[in-house]
């Protein structure tokens, strides 16, 4: 019987000194259990509207190209299919932003690259899609680090990944074979304020 009451009093004891033990060790005792927050608060909700815009910028860029004649037959279902893909990430943006959400492409970036995208050289087009895929990544890689909300957060990831192996396919089309020209993403981000 005297070996469970010690038993149970240096439990106890142990019980007792582990908050101070755990203070003096660096742990805070003011630690929180808080989730972060699932839905975009206001500055989130600046963020994904942003977003979205680059997305339709995107959209209506891939357009320029689908509508043109340089496509070979081998890569249309290549760039149909990215172009689809920006269309869903920009549905998604609209799906968790909703009212909020602009449905609008950004404008400048479409201005910059409509000429690209319209001609008719397909290693030219290539190029400039993936330099605009690379300007994708790094915008919301950008963002991905400022937002507070999960849902947001979430989308964004899984964008980004998709946008990148966008890029390496069509530095691969254009020709390009060097490593580092294929897999590194060097591109400035987009913001609001820089467009």
């Amino acid at each position: 019987m005297s070996r469970r009451l010690l038993g149970a009093g240096l439990l106890g004891v142990a019980g007792a000194l582990l908050p101070s033990l755990a203070s003096s060790a660096g742990a805070s005792a003011a630690t929180t259990t808080t989730a972060p927050p699932r839905r975009p608060d206001a500055a989130d909700t600046e963020l994904l509207s942003f977003g979205q815009s680059v997305e339709l910028a995107a959209v209506a860029l891939y357009r320029e190209v689908l509508d043109g004649k340089a496509l070979t037959e081998e890569v249309r279902p290549t760039f149909e299919s990215i172009h689809a893909a920006h269309l869903a990430f920009g549905q998604s943006f609209s799906g968790l932003l909703g009212k909020s959400a602009p449905v609008a492409p950004l404008a400048d970036l479409v201005a910059e690259y409509r000429s690209a995208f319209a001609g008719d050289d397909l290693v030219a087009i290539a190029t400039a899609a993936a330099t605009l895929e690379n300007i994708a990544v790094a915008t919301h890689s950008e963002a991905i680090g400022l937002l507070t909300g999960t849902d947001g957060a979430n989308i964004v990831a899984a964008i980004i990944t998709a946008e990148a192996r966008h890029a390496t396919v069509l530095v691969s089309i254009s020709g390009e074979t060097d490593f580092d020209a294929l897999l590194v993403d060097d591109a400035t981000p987009l913001s609001a304020e820089k467009g």
